[in-house]
Formats: structure tokens, C-alpha cells, sequence
């Protein structure tokens, strides 16, 4: 009995954990980042509803952004290769966003409101 119990209190928090993040749909997606900013710990990044990204870290770099199979693409010129990236949002605090690249990479960013 204390074997299981040791087991499930183990579990528990992990399975808090996988509750707390929600993966965006395309609608989703768009809805959560169009006309947004979003904060990353060393850069900002706008997505524009043109499909324009400015990612600011100090200076500017402007790329394209699009939705695509429930997915955040982006293309940064010169390079015209595309990477996509899964979109979740906190269930608790929905300004917190984090994008999951395809090799696994993770960037946590915060909504913040328009000047």
C-alpha cells in the first residue's frame, strides 16, 4: 500500500504540470499573437496581422510569420528556410506563451500590452 501510494504522490505532480500548458489550435495561435508583443528574458518580438514579425534584442531583424498544422512558422531574410514551432499557453496566466521548436528548444515569452 505505501509502495503505491509513494508511487502516486511521484506522479502527481507531473501530471499538475502537463495540466498547466494548453497547445493552440491555428485559431488559436492567431488569436493569441496578432497585433501582440511578446517578451522574451533578452528580446521583444511583434507579431503584426500583415505577417510581418519584428524581433527586437537591441536592434531590429524583420521576418514573415504564418499559422500552419497548428503551428507558429517563421522565415528570417536572408535565409527563406522555414521553421515551425508549437504554441502553448498557461492555463493559469494566459500572458505566458512558450514556442517548442522542432529539435525541442523552448522560449518562454510574456503578452504585454501595446504602447
Amino acid at each position: 500500500m505505501r509502495a503505491i501510494l509513494g508511487v502516486l504522490l511521484a506522479i502527481a505532480p507531473s501530471v499538475a504540470f502537463a495540466e498547466e500548458w494548453k497547445t493552440l489550435n491555428d485559431a488559436e495561435i492567431l488569436q493569441v499573437l496578432t497585433g501582440k508583443h511578446v517578451e522574451y528574458v533578452a528580446a521583444r518580438q511583434e507579431f503584426l496581422g500583415s505577417g510581418i514579425t519584428i524581433y527586437d534584442t537591441g536592434e531590429k531583424a524583420n521576418g514573415r510569420w504564418s499559422v500552419n498544422r497548428d503551428r507558429y512558422c517563421s522565415t528570417w531574410p536572408p535565409s527563406s528556410e522555414i521553421t515551425c514551432y508549437v504554441v502553448e499557453q498557461n492555463s493559469q496566466d494566459t500572458t505566458r506563451v512558450r514556442f517548442t521548436g522542432p529539435k525541442g528548444e523552448v522560449s518562454n515569452g510574456r503578452i504585454v500590452s501595446l504602447p
